[in-house]
């Protein structure tokens, strides 16, 4: 959807000049495939309003199952429970029997001792009547007296002895048959058991059979409308690269006027500059001549003034030599009169004209280029750069929580891999594993149950914490083993495989996740 309004807003921005042509046409494809796709997405709502009418029955149905398979489950935890005491029981009874053994044997022997005894003083007829009676030495009948008490109370220990062994066997054999009785007892309550569970599969195989046919008729629709959504999608995909071929095409034919406009303001640029300093050579020649004529102007009055002077010291002269005075008159005449004959030097630049030089700015010749603005385009902000990890580095963040070169949970063929398509559409997050019923699901890791339960679409479900935010999930099991709170050690046993959830093929759904994410499992399963 986000590449698609992407392109309707390609659409709806306006062409560039010279890529109308192709543009319009992929806009008016892009148009097609869009009421091609609204027809899809409304055969698409109206599939799914049709099954949210059945929502009510599949609940119900659902919720049959679940109960159904809770009562399976609860029923094999305790099969396996009572399989425990039955095993635990019977090596109870064989201990039992064997302290039993032990006890007659050491009976047997204490009334083999006690008989030798008994068999001693009477072939050798010692009593303490027979001794007294006797008339021996007194001394040898102490000796004997006292040898006869020792005798007599070796011999009530050993008959003490005697009755605590038959005692001692006597309450083993009572735990014993109170053994029996409770296997007995196991035996029959696991019987029941087992006919519970024959009814439970049965009821669970009645609710999966009015589920199937529904599951895969809208597996069958739900597939059919994606591989249709996805047909259509790549057309989208076609028609938004040839959007952006053409769009590609006018850049080029853009950035081709914005070089030739660069060309010929360079050229307009170069024209002004050559007409700039043709102006600067003009001003500079008049300045020059201006005082060149300056110059001239001065060189003038200075010959006019040495000429004068002249003159004067050629009046003084004939003065001298007694001259008239009307001589001197004349002389000094024109030196009187000078400034009314001879302008001064100053008169002689303003009246004498001086040769102009027309500085007027010059217009540029006809075949000049005419400056044309250009709006610059604004800088396209580059593509935003994603990082991409590859899946052998981080390795040394895996030993906080899950390494890798772990064992799988179970042996069997993985049906589905992470990232694999479903065939209802969407992508697998886990791993789905083949296995028959009853299979024992084991932990890749040691941790403690967070999440034991049944679960809409999972069936029943345990959930582990390893640490560090990661969690292994187990689905689709035949039964629970373990509970909420259990601390479970590396491939321990914690489920059973089955197919509950809506399966139909037992088997394990099997997901690592970190910091609530999907991972790959097989990142840390052994090769």
């Amino acid at each position: 959807m986000c590449r698609l309004c992407l392109l309707w807003l390609a659409l709806l921005a306006p062409p560039l000049a010279g890529a109308a042509p192709d543009a319009q046409q992929v806009s008016d494809s892009q148009r097609e495939a869009q009421e091609r796709r609204k027809e899809l997405q409304q055969r698409i709502r109206t599939v799914q309003q049709e099954l949210e009418l059945r929502e009510s029955e599949r609940k119900e149905a659902a919720d049959a199952l679940r109960q159904s398979e809770q009562a399976l489950s609860e029923s094999t935890r305790r099969l396996h429970e009572l399989a425990a005491q039955e095993r635990q029981q019977q090596a109870e009874l064989a201990r039992l029997e064997s302290e039993v053994a032990a006890v007659q044997q050491d009976l047997a022997q204490r009334r083999e001792i006690l008989a030798q005894q008994l068999h001693e003083q009477y072939v050798n007829e010692l009593s303490p009547w027979s001794i007294w009676l006797s008339g021996g030495d007194p001394q040898d009948n102490g000796r004997n007296l006292a040898y006869l008490d020792y005798v007599a109370q070796a011999r009530a220990q050993t008959v003490r002895g005697l009755d605590a062994e038959v005692s001692r066997l006597e309450a083993l054999q009572a735990a014993q048959r109170a053994g029996s009785e409770r296997l007995a007892a196991l035996n029959q309550d696991a019987e029941a058991q087992r006919r519970q569970r024959e009814v439970q599969q049965r009821e669970r195989a009645a609710v999966l059979a009015r589920l199937e046919d529904r599951i895969r008729a809208q597996r069958v629709e739900a597939s059919r409308l994606s591989r249709d959504d996805e047909r259509l999608g790549q057309l989208v995909d076609d028609l938004g690269k040839q959007l952006e071929a053409a769009r590609r095409a006018a850049e080029v034919r853009r950035q081709a006027e914005l070089r030739r406009q660069e060309e010929l303001r360079q050229a307009r640029a170069k024209a002004e500059a050559e007409r700039q300093a043709r102006l600067a050579a003009a001003r500079a020649a008049a300045q020059q001549a201006a005082a060149e004529k300056a110059a001239a102007d001065r060189a003038a009055a200075a010959r006019v003034r040495e000429q004068e002077r002249e003159r004067v010291l050629a009046a003084r002269d004939a003065t001298s030599q007694g001259g008239p005075v009307s001589s001197l008159r004349q002389v000094e005449g024109p030196r009187l009169g000078a400034p009314e004959s001879t302008p001064a030097p100053t008169e002689l630049a303003r009246q004498e004209p001086v040769e102009t030089v027309d500085v007027s700015p010059v217009e540029p010749p006809a075949s000049a280029p005419v400056e044309v603005s250009v709006a610059q385009a604004p800088p396209t902000s580059p593509a935003p750069r994603v990082s991409v990890v590859p899946g052998g580095q981080g390795q040394a963040g895996l030993s906080n929580g899950l390494r890798t070169g772990l064992k799988a949970p179970l042996t069997g063929q993985v049906l589905a891999r992470y990232g694999t398509q479903k065939p209802d559409g969407g992508a697998w997050r886990g791993q789905l594993i083949a296995a028959p019923e009853g299979t024992p699901v084991r932990v890749i890791e040691s941790g403690t149950v967070v999440y034991a339960n049944w679960l809409r679409g999972f069936g029943n479900i345990i959930i582990v914490d390893h640490g560090k935010d990661y969690l292994s999930v187990y689905a689709h099991n035949q039964s629970l083993l373990k509970q909420v709170g259990d601390a479970v050690a590396r491939q321990e046993a914690i489920a059973l495989a089955g197919a509950t959830g809506g399966q139909v093929d037992s088997g394990l759904y099997f997901e690592v996740r970190h910091r609530g994410t999907p991972v790959d499992p097989a990142r840390f399963m052994a090769r």
